[in-house]
C-alpha cells in the first residue's frame, strides 16, 4: 500500500513519520548521528585556525568567482526567518504537523544555540564578533531537515546536501570555525526530535489562512529591512531566487482544492452570474496582459539588431519629418513597409526615445492577438473555451519574445486575427458589410506591417476554410465575390503609399522591398537562416514543440481530436485546420526560416488546445487517445526537466556573474512546474494541470522581467559606449566606427555613424583635423597599430561586454581624433 502527499513523492507505508517516531531505535539513531557530530566537533577544535588558514591561503572566495554567487544562494536555508516562512507555506499546503513541528524545531535551536554562544563567546574568524560556537545557520538548518526527512525518507540525500551546503558556506565565507559548524549540526538533530515530540498525538486546530496571514507576516518583517536600507538581505535573496517556485508550489495546492470543490467559482457566479464572471476574468486577464508585456518592455534596452534599426529608422522618420520613407543611418530601408515606423513614431513623441516607447505597439498587438482569439472561441465554443485559448497564446516562450520587442511581428498577427475574426463571423452568418469593411481595413494594415505576406497568409487559411467546408455550406459562392473585393481595396490602401515610396526611391522600393526581401527571401535562404531545402524542411516542427511550450503537453492530443473530427462541426475544424496547416506547410516551403514565421498558426493551436481541454476529463481519458496522451506528457517532461536543469547549472560555468541566480531562479521555476503539472496530468487533473501552467509562466515572465532582463544589460556594450559619447562629444561631433557595427549604437548615439571598412579609411580619417570619434574594438586598434603605427587618438571610454549577435565577448573603445593619445597600457 503506498501513501501520496501533495509536496513529496510516493513514499511506502512503513516508513512515514508516524511510524518512525514511534520506533525508538529511530530516535536512537538520530540521537547516535548528532552524537557523532558531536564528538567530531571535538575532534576538528584543535585544527579550527589550521583549516581555516588553509581555506584562507587557497583564496578560493576570490578565484573562483562562482563558489561565492553559490554561498549567497544557499546561505538562505540557515535562517531562521526564511526556515519559518517556508514551514508556514507547508501548512498553507496542508502540512500542518509538519510545519508546527519545524517552527518548534527552530524555536528549541533558538533556546539552545544562543545561551551557548553568549557562554562559550568564541570570536568569529573575521573578528565581527564574539559569538561563533556553535553556527546557528548549520543547527537551523538541521532542525528544519529532521521532520521534513520523517516524513519523505526519499529526501534524505537532499536534505543532508543542504544541511552541508549551509554549513561549507559559513566556513568558506569566514563566518564559523568547522567545528562550530558540526556543533551546531549536533544541535539541530536534537532540536529536530524535540519539535516532533512537541507535535506527538497534538491535534493542530491552526487553519490555513492562518498560516497564510503568519507566512504574510513574516515575509514583510523579512524584506522590511532590506527596504529600510539595512541587514536582511539573505531574506530578500529567497524571495528572489526561490520565491517563485515556492509561490507556485503553495498555489498549485490550492489550485487542485478549488479545482475539485469550487469554493471561489460557486461563490462569484452566485453573485455575478457565469457570464459576467466570464467577462470580467477575460477584461482583467486582457489588462494583466498589456500591464505585464508592458512592463517587460521597460526591463531592458533594445537587443540587436532587429529592434535598434526599426527604432532608429523611426527617429529618424520623426527627426526628418519624412513620414513616405524610412531610412536607417540615412539609407534607404526598404525590409519593411511604413506602417510599423508610423505606429512607433505616435508613441516616440508621447513618451520620447526609450525602449518602452518603441516596443509600445507590440503588447498592445500581443492584446489584440489574445482578445480576437478570445472571441473566435467564444464564437465557435463557448466563453470559457475562449478565454483559456487566450491565455494559451499569452503564455508561450514565442508570444512572449514577439510581444515585448520592437518589431513588425505582434502588430501583424494581430492584424491578421482581427481579419480572421471578421472572416469567422461572416462564415456563421453570412458576408455582410460590416465584416468586409473590417477584414478590408485589417488585411491593408496587415500589408502595410509586412507586405505581401500579411495578405498572402490570411488568404490561403480562408480559401482553404472554404474549400473544406464546402460540402455544408450551400452559399460558399457569395463569399467569392467578397474576397475579391477585400482583397481589391485592402491591396489598393496599400499601393496608396506603396506607389508613391516607390515613385521617392527611383523604383528601389520595390526592387529591394518586394524583389529582395520577399521574392528572394522565398527562393533563397538569406543571411544564413535556412539551409538546404530538405534539411530545413522540418525546421518548424521544434520551432512547435519549443515554442509553444509548455502546452505541447496537450497539443498531440488535441491535434489528434482535431484530425479525427472530435472538435466542433465542419466549419469549425475547417476554419482551425485551415489557420493552422496551410501557414505551416507555406513557411516550411520559404526558403528563409526564422521562428516568428509561423506565428499566425498560435492563436488556432491554442484554439485547438483550449476546445480539447473544455470537453472535460472523461473525452481526455479516452483510450482511443492514450497513445497520444503519453506521447505529449512525455515530451513536456523532457523538455520541462531539461530546461530547468540547464538553467540552474549551465549559468556556473560561462562568465554571466549578475545573471546567475536569476538564472538559477528561472531553472527551479521550470523544474517545480514540470513536476506539479506531471503529477496532476498523471492522475487526471487536467484542469489543475492547465491551471498550473498559466500561473507558472505569468511567474516566469514577472521573474524574467524583474531579475533577469536587468542583470543581463552589463553584457551590453553599445548603450554604455553611446552613453559615454554624448557625455564628452557635441552632437555634431563625427563618430566613426571600425569592425564594429551593431545598430544599437546608432540607437543609443542618436546619431549619424560613419562605417570604415578598411584599415587605410581608418587611417585617412585619424588624420583629418576636425573633431570626430572613433569606436574600435580593442583586438582591432591593437591590429592596426601593430599595422600602421599610432594613429593619435585619445581613448576616452571604454565597455566590456557579450556582442550575442556575434557570439563573441569583446572590448569596445572610444577615442577622440585631435587629442594627444594615452597607450593601451593606461587604460
Amino acid at each position: 500500500m503506498m501513501q501520496k502527499n501533495f509536496l513529496f513523492e510516493t513514499i511506502p507505508q512503513g516508513w512515514t513519520w508516524d511510524r518512525l517516531r514511534g520506533h525508538l531505535k529511530d530516535m536512537r539513531f538520530v540521537l547516535i548521528l548528532a552524537g557523532v557530530f558531536l564528538l567530531l566537533a571535538g575532534a576538528v577544535y584543535p585544527q579550527d585556525h589550521e583549516i581555516m588558514e588553509w581555506l584562507r591561503s587557497g583564496s578560493l572566495m576570490e578565484k573562483h568567482k562562482p563558489l561565492s554567487q553559490w554561498v549567497k544562494l544557499i546561505k538562505p536555508f540557515g535562517k531562521g526567518d526564511v526556515l519559518a516562512c517556508l514551514a508556514l507555506v507547508m501548512g498553507v499546503c496542508g502540512l500542518r504537523r509538519r510545519a508546527v513541528a519545524i517552527l518548534m524545531s527552530l524555536i528549541v535551536v533558538f533556546v539552545l544555540v544562543w545561551p551557548l554562544k553568549i557562554i562559550v563567546a568564541r570570536e568569529r574568524p573575521r573578528e565581527a564578533s564574539h559569538v561563533s560556537f556553535p553556527s546557528g545557520d548549520a543547527a537551523s538548518a538541521a532542525a528544519f531537515a529532521v521532520p521534513v526527512v520523517v516524513e519523505a525518507p526519499a529526501l534524505l540525500p537532499v536534505a543532508a546536501g543542504v544541511v552541508g551546503a549551509v554549513g561549507a558556506a559559513r566556513v568558506l565565507e569566514d563566518a564559523h570555525y568547522t567545528s562550530d559548524v558540526l556543533a551546531g549540526i549536533s544541535l539541530g538533530l536534537v532540536a529536530g526530535m524535540a519539535g516532533l515530540f512537541f507535535v506527538k498525538g497534538m491535534r493542530v486546530r491552526l487553519r490555513r489562512h492562518q498560516f497564510a496571514v503568519g507566512a504574510l507576516i513574516l515575509v514583510v518583517e523579512g524584506l522590511l529591512p532590506v527596504l529600510m536600507g539595512k541587514r536582511g538581505k539573505e531574506f530578500m535573496t529567497f524571495a528572489m531566487f526561490y520565491g517563485p517556485a515556492v509561490l507556485l508550489a503553495a498555489a498549485a495546492h490550492y489550485l487542485r482544492i478549488e479545482s475539485r470543490r469550487q469554493f471561489l467559482v460557486s461563490a462569484l457566479t452566485e453573485r455575478l452570474g457565469e457570464r459576467k464572471l466570464v467577462a470580467l476574468t477575460s477584461a482583467v486577464f486582457i489588462m494583466l496582459i498589456v500591464a505585464l508585456f508592458l512592463f517587460t518592455t521597460s526591463r531592458s534596452t533594445l537587443w540587436d539588431r532587429d529592434e535598434p534599426r526599426f527604432a532608429r529608422a523611426t527617429m529618424e522618420m520623426v527627426e526628418s519629418g519624412n513620414y513616405l520613407i524610412p531610412t536607417f543611418n540615412g539609407a534607404l530601408r526598404p525590409d519593411k513597409p511604413i506602417l510599423i515606423y508610423w505606429l512607433m513614431s505616435l508613441s516616440v513623441r508621447l513618451f520620447g526615445p526609450t525602449s518602452v516607447a518603441c516596443r509600445f505597439f507590440s503588447p498592445l498587438g500581443t492584446a489584440l492577438t489574445c482578445l480576437m482569439t478570445l472571441l473566435i472561441g467564444r464564437r465557435f465554443f463557448d466563453s470559457k473555451t475562449g478565454l483559456l485559448a487566450a491565455m494559451v497564446v499569452a503564455t508561450t516562450p514565442l508570444v512572449l519574445m514577439t510581444g515585448t520587442a520592437a518589431t513588425t511581428d505582434a502588430v501583424l498577427v494581430g492584424f491578421m486575427m482581427v481579419a480572421l475574426a471578421a472572416f469567422a463571423r461572416a462564415l456563421e452568418t453570412e458576408p455582410r458589410w460590416r465584416w468586409i469593411l473590417v477584414m478590408a481595413a485589417a488585411l491593408a494594415a496587415a500589408q502595410l506591417t509586412k507586405g505581401p505576406v500579411g495578405l498572402a497568409v490570411p488568404l490561403v487559411s480562408m480559401i482553404t476554410v472554404l474549400v473544406l467546408s464546402r460540402r455544408e455550406t450551400a452559399r460558399l459562392r457569395q463569399f467569392v465575390g467578397p474576397l475579391l473585393l477585400v482583397v481589391g481595396v485592402s491591396t489598393a490602401v496599400f499601393l496608396l503609399w506603396a506607389l508613391p515610396a516607390n515613385k521617392a526611391t527611383n523604383g528601389e522600393f520595390l526592387r529591394l522591398g518586394i524583389g529582395h526581401h520577399v521574392v528572394e527571401r522565398s527562393i533563397n535562404p538569406l543571411e544564413h537562416h535556412g539551409g538546404r531545402f530538405l534539411f530545413a524542411l522540418p525546421f518548424y516542427l521544434p520551432v512547435v514543440v519549443l515554442g509553444f511550450f509548455p502546452w505541447t503537453l496537450f497539443l498531440p492530443q488535441a491535434l489528434s481530436k482535431l484530425m479525427r473530427g472530435q472538435l466542433g462541426g465542419t466549419k469549425v475544424r475547417a476554419f482551425l485546420v485551415g489557420c493552422i496547416f496551410p501557414t505551416f506547410v507555406l513557411m516550411s516551403l520559404v526558403a528563409t526560416k526564422l521562428p516568428h514565421y509561423v506565428l499566425p498558426i498560435w492563436p488556432a493551436l491554442a484554439l485547438v488546445v483550449a476546445a480539447t481541454l473544455a470537453k472535460g476529463k472523461r473525452a481526455l481519458q479516452d483510450p482511443n487517445y492514450k497513445v497520444y496522451q503519453l506521447c505529449g506528457r512525455l515530451v513536456f517532461s523532457i523538455l520541462g526537466l531539461a530546461l530547468g536543469a540547464t538553467l540552474m547549472i549551465a549559468p556556473w560555468f560561462v562568465p554571466l556573474q549578475d545573471a546567475r541566480g536569476s538564472i538559477f531562479s528561472l531553472g527551479l521555476l521550470f523544474l517545480v512546474m514540470t513536476i506539479l503539472t506531471v503529477r496532476e496530468h498523471r492522475y487526471h487533473r487536467y484542469g489543475t494541470a492547465a491551471s498550473i501552467l498559466v500561473l507558472g509562466m505569468l511567474l516566469f515572465q514577472t521573474s524574467l522581467s524583474v531579475y533577469l532582463l536587468p542583470s543581463l544589460e552589463s553584457m551590453k556594450v553599445s548603450p554604455p559606449i553611446a552613453h559615454a559619447i554624448n557625455e564628452h562629444t557635441p552632437r555634431d561631433v563625427q563618430v566613426a566606427t571600425y569592425k564594429y557595427g551593431e545598430p544599437s549604437l546608432n540607437f543609443y548615439l542618436d546619431r549619424y555613424i560613419l562605417p570604415l571598412k578598411t584599415g587605410t579609411e581608418l587611417v585617412s580619417w585619424a588624420q583629418q583635423p576636425v573633431p570626430g570619434v572613433l569606436v574600435i574594438p580593442r583586438k582591432e586598434l591593437e591590429k592596426i597599430e601593430n599595422q600602421y603605427g599610432g594613429l593619435g587618438l585619445t581613448p576616452f571610454a571604454v565597455a566590456k561586454g557579450y556582442n550575442y549577435s556575434k557570439g563573441k565577448w569583446v572590448e569596445l573603445l572610444a577615442l577622440k581624433r585631435s587629442a594627444r593619445p594615452l597607450p593601451l597600457s593606461e587604460m
